[in-house]
């Protein structure tokens, strides 16, 4: 996993959690890294999973909710990050039909061995897209965080449903957008 998503998911988590918080997190984990992270680095996304779990066993914050808020928070500081990806989208769900064809193919530009989840999408109609996610590490939380912060950027109202696949462990999540 990019290293950029470690070291905004750090930022994220001091401004809302506080600096001591995150660094008592970061000392009880044992972190092949040693919790020093690059924005270019790549990292096992297990380090992020256990701080993760660390910051939500001293706080009692749900990881969900905590990995959904940091999508949201991710999606804004990579839109004004890169804001050439998202100039040609007019609204949310042209943008979200540009993730794989476009987005990831620039990602992929930048950052070769960068490990993408991958996104199919099905428009339905004007006002409705399902996007199919698959990802091995199972984010689909922050995938959803991503989604919303999305949305918020666009200032779109959109009605979100999330179906995982059965017997997949989160690594295969079925998100059905209908915008108001």
């Amino acid at each position: 996993m990019k290293g950029v998503v470690f070291t905004e998911f750090l930022d994220f988590a001091d401004g809302r959690l506080g600096a001591s918080v995150v660094e008592l997190a970061l000392a009880n984990c044992d972190l092949k890294s040693g919790g020093a992270y690059t924005a270019v680095g790549t990292y096992d996304h297990a380090e992020l999973v256990a701080i993760l779990t660390e910051l939500c066993r001293q706080t009692g914050h749900s990881p969900n909710t905590l990995l959904r808020d940091f999508g949201e928070h991710l999606f804004a500081t990579l839109a004004r990050g890169y804001p050439v990806l998202l100039e040609t989208s007019t609204d949310s769900f042209s943008l979200l039909e540009k993730v794989e064809g476009v987005i990831h193919v620039e990602v992929r530009k930048l950052y070769p061995d960068a490990q993408l989840p991958t996104f199919k999408h099905e428009r339905l109609g004007p006002h409705e897209l399902v996007l199919d996610y698959h990802s091995e590490r199972a984010f689909g939380d922050l995938a959803e965080g991503l989604l919303r912060g999305c949305f918020a950027h666009f200032k779109e109202s959109v009605e979100m449903t999330r179906e995982e696949a059965a017997g997949s462990g989160g690594t295969q999540i079925r998100f059905h957008l209908k915008r108001n």
